[in-house]
Order: C-alpha cells, then sequence, then structure tokens
C-alpha cells in the first residue's frame, strides 16, 4: 500500500471518529438534559432526544444500525402528545439508544471505559474490583 492510501484511510477513519462522537454526545446531552417540570419543556426535551437519536441512526452505516431504528418513524405522532404519550416515546427512544450502544459495544467500536480511565484495556476481567 502507498503511503498516500494510508494517509487518506486514516483521514477518513478520524473523519467517521469525529462524526459518530458528536452524535453519540448529543444523544448524552438530550438524555441527559430531560426536563419533565412543565408539559412545554419535556415536550421540547423529548423531541430534542429525538433529533439526536434520529441523527445518530441515519449515520450508521446497515451493518451497525440496529432493527430499532426502524421505530423511529413510527414515534413522530407521539411526539405532539399528551404527556403520557411523551413518556412511551421517552422510553422507546431510550430503548432505540441502548439497542444502537449494544450494537456499536458488540462491533467493538465503543472504547472501554479502563481504557480511557488508565490507558491499559481490562484483559483479566478486574474493573468492578476498582468499584469496591
Amino acid at each position: 500500500m502507498s503511503e498516500a492510501y494510508i494517509h487518506e484511510y486514516r483521514r477518513y477513519l478520524s473523519y467517521v471518529e469525529i462524526v459518530l462522537t458528536n452524535a453519540l454526545e448529543e444523544v448524552r446531552k438530550a438524555l441527559s438534559f430531560v426536563d419533565d417540570t412543565n408539559l412545554y419543556a419535556y415536550a421540547k426535551s423529548v423531541k430534542r432526544l429525538y433529533r439526536a437519536s434520529r441523527a445518530l441512526c441515519s449515520i450508521l452505516i446497515p451493518s451497525l444500525r440496529p432493527d430499532e431504528c426502524r421505530e423511529l418513524e413510527d414515534l413522530e405522532p407521539l411526539l405532539d402528545g399528551d404527556e403520557a404519550r411523551l413518556r412511551e416515546a421517552e422510553k422507546r427512544l431510550q430503548r432505540i439508544v441502548d439497542a444502537v450502544l449494544q450494537q456499536l459495544d458488540a462491533k467493538g467500536i465503543l472504547v472501554p471505559k479502563r481504557l480511557l480511565e488508565v490507558g491499559t484495556p481490562d484483559i483479566y476481567g478486574e474493573e468492578d474490583a476498582d468499584a469496591d
């Protein structure tokens, strides 16, 4: 392989990493800032979570996209409903996000928490031993 090809390939992977990281960060923000103090704020929060989840599912290639992402189309009518419909939409959105994270983890896309904290992978299964 030529140096130019390797350089271009690394740039492509870096771009994909940045886009995926940004999408995951938007979903994390939307999940953490769900505001249920009143119906208007709650509806706005759930719609933000919907947009972030939809963006995340749309950037994933088909082999990384779980089947739950197809449910996003069915959720749109729930976003303009009452509180019960919004709560149902929020639960389904959380289920979709969990499915995406499980799929990315199963494919080895996500970086393990221990690697970020310590700089070494957890090869002996001792990650939970530090929690005590």
